[in-house]
């Protein structure tokens, strides 16, 4: 492995794994594949993600690995999430991640604050994104969650400005519901409305999407465990690009296993 950054996301996730052993903690390992469909131009995208958690009394640390082909193009990208826990059931999340920038962006951090008071959560917090040409975004995000019965409804909204412009000029709102079954099941809708910060580009690069917010989706996920300590998610979004020349639409099935382990190995 010549690539400096498979060596440090390599590095990640044994130390973490490793690290985690020595406390009673509880850690899983997830694996996921996604493939996108479109109705024109486009070649499918594959997308290909593994990840280790480990769950102690403070602490939550998530390092990950993404595999990514789209245009034609490969890349590769890293990230580690830490989550910190409060006695008052109040949480943090500290994210920070690093790709090759050929189709993600090149660097991105990200730090929220989540609120719990009895069934209603609220949160609010940064994201930070610097892109291949060594454009910037960032800005701010917040958001509103609450139990109603076996539901949990969420709302989230997302400002971006970038490094050349002075006011907001990209911006995403999320709407989500899932609904707990028996079993630790449960199945979620959501759609979204607004732009994808999480690419490079989202055209066939010819056309940019830069500064027009014009992307929205709907889609839903079904979760279930099987087998004791495994878990499996089914989902499907479709999307609806708004490009400067014509609309593209995109189908997305993505397939992810987990399996969960104790030190103790109950």
């Amino acid at each position: 492995m010549k690539n400096p950054l498979v060596l440090l996301l390599v590095f990640l996730l044994i130390s973490c794994n490793s690290w985690a052993q020595k406390e009673n903690r509880e850690n899983s390992i997830a694996a996921s594949y996604q493939r996108d469909f479109f109705d024109r131009d486009f070649n499918d995208w594959n997308q290909f993600s593994l990840s280790l958690k480990s769950d102690g009394p403070k602490y939550v640390w998530i390092p990950q690995i993404q595999l990514v082909n789209r245009f034609s193009l490969s890349d590769i990208a890293g990230q580690l999430s830490i989550y910190r826990k409060f006695k008052n059931k109040d949480y943090a999340l500290l994210e920070g991640g690093l790709s090759e920038g050929r189709i993600m962006s090149k660097n991105h951090l990200r730090f929220i604050y989540y609120h719990t008071a009895g069934l209603w959560e609220v949160n609010a917090g940064f994201h930070y994104l610097v892109f291949p040409d060594n454009s910037q975004f960032f800005g701010p995000q917040i958001g509103l969650s609450r139990y109603i019965g076996n539901f949990l409804g969420n709302f989230t909204a997302q400002y971006f400005w970038d490094s050349q412009n002075e006011w907001p000029n990209n911006y995403s709102l999320q709407h989500s519901w899932r609904y707990y079954l028996q079993g630790k099941s449960h199945l979620s809708v959501s759609g979204s409305y607004g732009y994808d910060n999480s690419l490079v580009i989202i055209s066939d690069q010819l056309n940019s999407t830069t500064n027009n917010p014009y992307l929205w989706n709907i889609g839903t996920y079904f979760q279930s465990k099987f087998y004791g300590r495994t878990a499996f998610r089914l989902s499907y979004v479709y999307a609806r690009y708004q490009l400067e020349l014509f609309e593209r639409n995109q189908h997305s099935i993505q397939l992810s296993f987990e399996f969960k382990r104790y030190k103790d190995g109950k």
